[in-house]
């Protein structure tokens, strides 16, 4: 829904010359399975949660492309997808994907920044969830992954030699507060995934990086779910 029901904001779908995809962090590897049309499309993640039966151009493999890459072959298009705070070095990242590109390959990074924005003010400094996006963005730095990460991968693109590197700004508002119907339905989403799954993605955060006990990240958690839903906090995580 937020790049308009397409697999890519730069077109690859209407182009015959690619033939060989990488698809980064695959997970279940619905992207994979949905961007059929190649000669070949390979799904890399480090946890093996692929279906065994998908379309015969596609495979994949567990790797973590945190370490050296050994492909054997070039790719026309890498395709990376919310690798923030499972990648720690980016630029050693966009170097890889630079080394293994064909010549007129492409790249596109499509992620999240953990700056919770608020453009009206409606959201309070002291509020549970601006604390809580505070906190995260915190211990993923103490961690050494940084959750604004995508921040600076133009930036690193154009020095690594990338050309013709474009950034296009989304947002996805963090409850259905937006009246426009698209926005609003992204914003069900993400409250949605955001309260579903909070206690799993902010526990290593907060126990590793910030030494929280379990217990005292269930007690805040339970404001900052509320402030999830409160539709009257007009805040929006930029993407």
């Amino acid at each position: 829904m937020t790049f308009g029901d397409r697999l890519s904001t730069c077109g690859v779908e209407d182009r015959r010359d690619l033939h060989y995809v990488l698809d980064v962090g695959t997970g279940t590897g619905i992207w994979s399975i949905e961007y059929v049309d190649r000669e070949k499309v390979l799904g890399v993640d480090v946890s093996p949660v692929q279906p065994d039966y998908v379309p015969p151009n596609v495979r994949f493999e567990v790797m973590d492309v945190g370490q050296p890459w050994a492909f054997h072959y070039s790719f026309d298009f890498i395709f990376s997808r919310f690798m923030t705070g499972a990648i720690a070095d980016w630029r050693q990242f966009i170097q890889q994907c630079y080394e293994n590109l064909a010549p007129g390959g492409m790249l596109e990074v499509q992620d999240i920044s953990f700056h919770l924005q608020c453009d009206d003010g409606t959201l309070p400094e002291d509020s549970a969830l601006a604390r809580w996006a505070a906190y995260m963005l915190e211990a993923s730095k103490q961690l050494g992954c940084p959750l604004d990460s995508v921040e600076s991968v133009k930036r690193i693109m154009i020095e690594t030699g990338f050309v013709d590197v474009v950034q296009k700004p989304y947002c996805w508002p963090m409850s259905p507060w937006v009246k426009e119907e698209k926005l609003r339905k992204i914003g069900l989403w993400t409250y949605h995934n955001f309260s579903g799954s909070l206690s799993g993605i902010s526990l290593a955060l907060f126990t590793r990086g910030l030494s929280w006990s379990a217990d005292e990240l269930e007690a805040f958690l339970v404001d900052v779910r509320k402030d999830m839903r409160n539709t009257g906090y007009h805040a929006f995580w930029p993407v």
